[in-house]
């Protein structure tokens, strides 16, 4: 009831915007600030030039996610295309339809809007992010097996707090050896958009958007992973990161692509020992341990891979910290309250119950399964 209560206060506070701001941007080669009343928000390229943006519609992604996160209303004082003039309405109209009690209503009010013209400069290949997990790995190999890529982007400031942490600097080194392997090269936006603060489940999503419209005078096209199938998208509802974004961020000068949502996690780590077992020793799915960029082995993201692991009768000692019984970490783990990560443990259980051989771990496994379903259940009970 008090979970409700709250909602309804937040729909309700959401009515009215709590300020109205304007948004300046100044670019300087490679770095460049968007100024939003007393904020400052900024994206750079490392160690690579970039070319004067001629409209700045990765802008206007980035203010559409700070404007729904933070309930203010945003006036867009600096040019953007006509193509993304139009995506911030096709936004408003989503996002108004899906009525997330968590996200306030689009209030992004644009003053310049042009045509631009045609870039000559830029090449005609892509660009994928590539954070080195499984999701990422398996969306880069798609990728370059199926469209003209180039460089795999790796984004600072948003997992780590910046380009020099230490865990940051050793997860570039991985993500450096993966690239080498895909025959891509790494290139590292940073940006403190994590920082100033997102609703970063809903939006994570509009941060890859907008850092891949960033490279637009570069590339062509720019592409992310999906976390999950179609049909278990279905399952989770709308959130940060979900098939139908592209259409909501793809412009006539810069198109946004996804790949992954034809498969489940186990079917990516399968696709990723076909394609070059070797890659594993340099996968990074942890969340729990952020200071040395490797996996604990004990956190849910890094127990469910190792779950895959496990059925696909992969070795783990060269990708995870901890080995131990993966039947008891998995027993360790309590069951969550919030409705969205129990539908996200749910989605996992579900993938790996079809494949896990039968044993300790299987029941373990089912066990948690069942425990979920009750603790939805719960949920879903009328009050």
């Amino acid at each position: 009831m008090l979970n409700r209560l709250r909602k309804i206060k937040r729909v309700i506070d959401f009515r009215t915007p709590q300020a109205k701001v304007m948004a300046t941007v100044r670019q300087q080669g490679a770095y460049v600030k968007v100024k939003f009343g007393t904020q400052t928000l900024s994206f750079t390229v490392l160690d690579n030039d970039l070319p004067q943006h001629e409209t700045f519609d990765f802008a206007a992604l980035a203010m559409a996610a700070f404007s729904m996160s933070h309930n203010i209303e945003i006036d867009l004082a600096f040019a953007i295309s006509k193509s993304m003039a139009q995506r911030l309405i096709d936004i408003k109209k989503v996002y108004g339809l899906w009525s997330l009690d968590t996200l306030a209503p689009l209030r992004v009010n644009t003053t310049v809007i042009i045509d631009p013209q045609s870039p000559t400069i830029r090449s005609e290949s892509g660009v994928i992010c590539l954070s080195g997990g499984l999701d990422s790995l398996s969306a880069a190999i798609s990728a370059i097996q199926s469209n003209n890529v180039s460089h795999a982007l790796l984004i600072a400031g948003a997992d780590y707090h910046s380009s020099q942490d230490p865990g940051f600097l050793q997860l570039n080194d991985r993500v450096e050896r993966l690239s080498t392997r895909l025959n891509l090269e790494t290139l590292i936006l940073e940006t403190n958009v994590r920082q100033l603060g997102i609703n970063w489940d809903m939006m994570h999503g509009f941060n890859l958007g907008a850092c891949l419209h960033f490279l637009s005078p570069l590339f062509s096209h720019g592409s992310f992973a999906q976390d999950d199938t179609n049909y278990q998208q279905r399952f989770r509802g709308p959130w940060g990161n979900f098939s139908y974004l592209p259409n909501l961020m793809s412009t006539e000068g810069f198109d946004v692509r996804t790949y992954g949502e034809e498969f489940d996690r186990v079917d990516k780590l399968r696709q990723v020992v076909e394609f070059d077992e070797r890659l594993l020793s340099d996968l990074s799915v942890c969340f729990a341990d952020k200071t040395q960029g490797g996996n604990c082995g004990r956190c849910f993201k890094c127990v469910v891979t190792r779950a895959g692991f496990h059925a696909l009768g992969i070795p783990q000692t060269d990708c995870f910290v901890d080995t131990s019984s993966l039947a008891a970490a998995v027993k360790a783990f309590r069951t969550p309250r919030k409705m969205s990560a129990v539908r996200g443990r749910m989605i996992r259980c579900s993938e790996l119950l079809e494949v896990l051989p039968d044993g300790e771990v299987r029941e373990a496994f089912v066990e948690m399964n069942r425990r979920l379903h009750k603790r939805h259940d719960l949920f879903a009970a009328p009050m």
